[in-house]
């Protein structure tokens, strides 16, 4: 039913428990199409030897770099499933919200499903929400395509169905960014759906934000309600992805997008629910040189919670590992007997 569209290019030894984890989770048909740009160091050959136990493909292009829409298209050529979905060579999949996703398509059978989805900091199974989630959770199977189009805009959400692949091979082919390539494809769908599980979770990683804001500014609808809304939910995932020496970058990106608002409404991101609401605040008051100072604080606050959550899963691990051995000094009497054979 599904093929798993991955760009790679020198992914080096994160890509084995990817391939691992998506070789315990394939169904028989299930398939990966790998498009792969010029890598130098092993990627190709683990996904070849991935290809000997599993039904793969992998395409080899001499280019060195893919953007995500060349690759979904690449993936529409070759699949011969009903759907094709994005797969990062670090991404985790979680089994039981893909049931979810399979249920979804087999039920309603869209040509366009938005999943939730968030990122892994420790391991697979410890989930970072992203900005939406909350919201997302609470969202029907049939949202509104105006309500999809409110959620963070990342196309890696998005499963495709191979059918519908002819009125949206011109959208791939014209794509510049992955924020507007979101926004039109989810536009265009004409039956779209939305499992609320988070079918995959992202590395926690930081993102350049000036794309996706100014991609905002410069596609902002025309009622005022809905760009509200697009602003403060986009915002706040930028804010949750951008590294501290982006910040700059970030809060000029912030300040443009809030001027682009009517005046009646600037008042509003600066009191919202939610982590650019500081942001606007400052910029509203000090410009961005205090809206800097913030997210400096609250970046800080952020690794501290991360770096609990990391400290969590290591004090568990140990405490599994030492319940798995037969006593305290069983390495101790393992070196001993080793040493004396």
């Amino acid at each position: 039913m599904l093929s798993f569209a991955m760009a790679t290019r020198n992914e080096g030894r994160a890509l084995d428990d990817t391939l691992r984890m998506l070789g315990a989770t394939m169904a028989p048909e299930d398939h990966l199409i790998a498009i792969d740009a010029g890598s130098t160091d092993r990627t190709v050959a683990r996904l070849m030897e991935f290809a000997e136990r599993a039904p793969c493909t992998v395409l080899q292009l001499d280019t060195p770099e893919i953007r995500l829409a060349q690759a979904l298209l690449l993936a529409l050529d070759s699949a011969q499933t009903a759907y094709v979905m994005w797969l990062g060579p670090r991404d985790h999949l979680r089994p039981e919200a893909l049931s979810d996703l399979r249920q979804c398509l087999e039920v309603t059978a869209p040509d366009l499903a938005v999943t939730d989805s968030g990122w892994w900091y420790a391991t697979p199974d410890r989930v970072w929400p992203r900005a939406d989630a909350a919201r997302a959770a609470t969202l029907p199977p049939d949202a509104a395509k105006s309500t999809l189009l409110a959620l963070c805009p990342d196309p890696r959400r998005l499963v495709i169905a191979r059918r519908a692949e002819p009125h949206l091979r011109p959208i791939l082919n014209d794509a510049t960014s992955d924020p507007t390539l979101y926004a039109a494809l989810v536009a265009a769908a004409t039956r779209p759906a939305f499992v609320a599980a988070p079918v995959m979770l992202h590395a926690l990683d930081s993102t350049d934000p000036a794309p996706q804001l100014e991609a905002l500014r410069q596609h902002l609808p025309a009622d005022s309600q809905a760009a509200l809304h697009m602003i403060t939910v986009w915002s706040d995932d930028a804010v949750l992805r951008t590294a501290p020496d982006q910040a700059e970058a970030l809060c000029a990106q912030l300040l443009a997008v809030w001027q682009a608002l009517p005046p009646a409404l600037q008042d509003a991101p600066c009191t919202h629910n939610g982590p650019s609401a500081a942001l606007f605040a400052a910029l509203r008051a000090g410009g961005i040189r205090d809206a800097m100072l913030h997210f400096a604080l609250s970046a800080l606050a952020r690794q501290q919670q991360q770096s609990a959550h990391l400290a969590a899963e290591y004090t568990q691990l140990r405490h599994e590992v030492q319940a798995a051995l037969p006593g305290p000094d069983y390495l101790r009497r393992l070196y001993d007997r080793a040493r004396n054979i």
